[in-house]
């Protein structure tokens, strides 16, 4: 349960009120398909941020070559 209700733990404004099982239910299911989303979308920022680092290396020695 710990992945859906952090971001409300962390806040201090964050609800304190108690949740239906059903409530529960819903946040953790919207939870884990915003969690898919944000796993792709690090992956893809992981391997940009690769590629651009590869690119920038080339960049470098170019500029010591020259």
């Amino acid at each position: 349960m710990t992945p859906a209700f952090a971001s409300n733990l962390w806040a201090a404004s964050g609800e304190w009120a108690g949740w239906t099982e059903s409530d529960a239910r819903a946040i953790m299911l919207q939870s884990r398909s915003r969690r898919e989303v944000w796993v792709i979308s690090w992956l893809k920022r992981l391997m940009h941020r690769r590629f651009i680092k590869q690119e920038w290396k080339k960049i470098e020695e170019f500029l010591e070559k020259g």
